[in-house]
């Protein structure tokens, strides 16, 4: 039996080229329509490479694509066949056995001519009937992972360090690397972890020996046939122990009203939840995720005000009105510590800074998260 795989690539307007495979399956002496009846499938498809940045003018045939593989998978994730290396500029490949009648997916890659994985795409789910099959066209984007979190520049507790990143079409697995610099220089490597998962998404590195309120450096490289594909752009992020583990404000609520208002808002590492309730209803209620680095800066108020011990303030040269009060409590170390600000007292100007800082930057947040 002979399998016939060609491929062809061609400019495309703006910055975009396109590259057609054809993965046929027939019976010798030309008899296809046997074969394919049989259960087997011919299928082309187009692939779109998406190459931002690159100026049209500055294009030749093939670009920086050397090499093309492609694989067919069924929606269960099982292989169905595959092809290539195919040369990007003479185009030839073999693909043995493509059963049809599967719902199927097909994989794109595009290498560099050192075999380094370039770009990577798949094409929406379609169905494998007997005979000629048309795929549609698959763009296939830089094989470089983005980075989701943490943010960049972020502060974060040593036991919550997860860092994720988007997942690669075709990626057989990642490699994720922390340094001391941006430079990621061999004798800057504190942290090079190998993920053989190709769905692998997130990675818990080891944080011990890890320095506190230093920075670190992170990328994320893709891998395709043991090799690693281009890195990520670069974050930077610092470990910080938290000591605070929550912060609440209760009242700050005008007064003067007939049905004063209660507003309740909570600060955990992670979440930062509001309330506010009238004669006991709870009249409006969110929660929202709230970035690390700003809860730290609630930490570092307390902490280098040394909150932890600041009494009641009730004291005040000139009393007013048209503020109902606010009680704070926090948890440290553990333990709880609280003060209230009485009603009377309603200038910030006769509070202490640190209490101050700490009530604006409150009313900062909620006005930052609330939806």
């Amino acid at each position: 039996m002979d399998f016939f795989g060609r491929l062809k690539c061609s400019a495309w307007p703006g910055r975009l080229w396109v590259l057609t495979v054809l993965l046929a399956a027939a019976c010798g002496g030309g008899a296809s329509s046997s074969q394919e009846s049989a259960g087997t499938s011919a299928l082309s498809f187009q692939v779109v490479w998406d190459r931002p940045g690159f100026q049209a003018a500055s294009l030749t045939d093939c670009a920086d694509v050397a090499t093309v593989e492609a694989a067919v998978y069924s929606d269960a994730g099982d292989l169905l066949g595959a092809g290539g290396p195919w040369d990007c500029l003479t185009g030839s490949g073999v693909i043995a056995g493509l059963p049809a009648n599967y719902y199927a997916t097909i994989v794109v890659a595009g290498n560099g001519p050192d075999g380094t994985p370039l770009y990577s795409g798949q094409s929406a789910t379609f169905f494998l009937n007997p005979g000629s099959v048309d795929g549609g066209v698959i763009t296939a984007g830089p094989f470089v992972p983005q980075l989701l979190s943490p943010n960049a520049a972020a502060i974060v507790d040593p036991g919550a360090l997860t860092l994720r990143w988007a997942g690669l079409d075709g990626a057989a697995g990642y490699r994720v690397t922390l340094a001391t610099n941006d430079s990621f220089a061999a004798e800057t490597i504190v942290g090079a972890y190998t993920i053989g998962d190709g769905a692998a998404t997130t990675l818990q590195p080891d944080v011990a020996g890890l320095q506190m309120d230093v920075p670190f450096y992170w990328h994320v490289q893709a891998v395709r046939a043991g090799r690693p594909g281009a890195p990520s752009t670069m974050r930077q992020f610092s470990l910080r122990q938290v000591v605070v583990t929550s912060v609440t404000f209760v009242g700050d609520d005008p007064a003067g009203v007939v049905s004063p208002v209660e507003t309740t808002v909570a600060f955990s590492y992670a979440t930062i939840d509001f309330s506010q309730q009238r004669d006991g209803a709870v009249i409006d209620q969110w929660s929202a995720p709230l970035d690390s680095t700003d809860y730290f800066a609630l930490q570092e108020i307390i902490t280098s005000y040394e909150l932890m011990g600041q009494s009641d303030i009730t004291v005040t040269s000139n009393s007013c009105t048209g503020w109902s009060g606010l009680a704070v409590s926090m948890v440290y170390n553990a333990a709880n510590y609280g003060f209230a600000i009485a009603p009377a007292v309603c200038n910030p100007a006769e509070w202490p800074t640190g209490v101050s800082s700490l009530v604006t930057l409150k009313d900062d947040l909620v006005a930052e998260y609330q939806p």
